[in-house]
């Protein structure tokens, strides 16, 4: 089984003090947390962070949480193998040139 956070922030949200250069780009420290129950459009989680200067905490944006159930897999849903297949033609003489 398998899941991910579709994550949809609002950029205009997050104060400028809170970006910080790293070696390979610019960040944001963020924190998602689990809500109680989902919205009323599924969205399970919120996305928040703490302003760098006040500490106030500020919500930024909302997740939700898509799982991916494993299905297993049997021999009638594989396509035919080489061995599967006992009335294949079998094509004599010279094949048709290829246009290339």
């Amino acid at each position: 089984m398998g899941s991910v956070l579709n994550v949809k922030i609002n950029t205009t949200k997050v104060p400028r003090e809170n970006y910080f250069k790293g070696e390979k780009g610019v960040y944001l420290d963020l924190q998602i947390s689990e809500r109680k129950e989902p919205t009323q459009y599924g969205q399970t989680h919120t996305v928040s962070l703490k302003h760098k200067v006040t500490g106030e905490k500020i919500y930024i944006g909302d997740a939700t949480l898509k799982v991916f159930e494993s299905q297993p897999v049997s021999d009638s849903d594989l396509p035919p193998g080489v061995d599967d297949i006992e009335d294949a033609q079998v094509v004599e003489g010279d094949p048709k040139p290829v246009p290339f």
